[in-house]
C-alpha cells in the first residue's frame, strides 16, 4: 500500500463485547492492575514495542468495596489504638 502515508497515532481505543460467547475470555480476574505489551509495525517499517496499562471500567464497584473495607479496617485500627492508650 504505497498510496497510504504513515500518520501518527495518538490515541486508539478497542471495544468489544465480552460473556460466554465473547471473542476473548479471561482466564483471570481483570479487576485490578493489569499490562499488556503492544507491538506494532508502520508502513515504512519501523517497529515500535510498548507497555501500556488495561483496566477494565466496570471494575468499579470493586474498587468501591476495596475502598470501604480499608475504611472500616482503618476506623477499627484507631479505635483499638484509642482504647490502649
Amino acid at each position: 500500500m504505497q498510496a497510504v502515508p504513515d500518520a501518527p497515532v495518538s490515541y486508539f481505543r478497542l471495544q468489544m463485547f465480552g460473556g460466554k460467547k465473547g471473542l476473548i475470555v479471561n482466564s483471570r480476574n481483570i479487576c485490578g492492575r493489569n499490562k499488556a505489551t503492544v507491538g506494532m509495525r508502520a508502513h515504512n517499517g519501523r517497529r515500535s514495542v510498548e507497555t501500556v496499562n488495561v483496566f477494565n471500567r466496570r471494575c468499579k464497584a470493586l474498587k468501591r468495596k476495596q475502598r470501604a473495607k480499608r475504611s472500616a479496617q482503618r476506623t477499627k485500627l484507631r479505635q483499638l489504638r484509642s482504647r490502649g492508650r
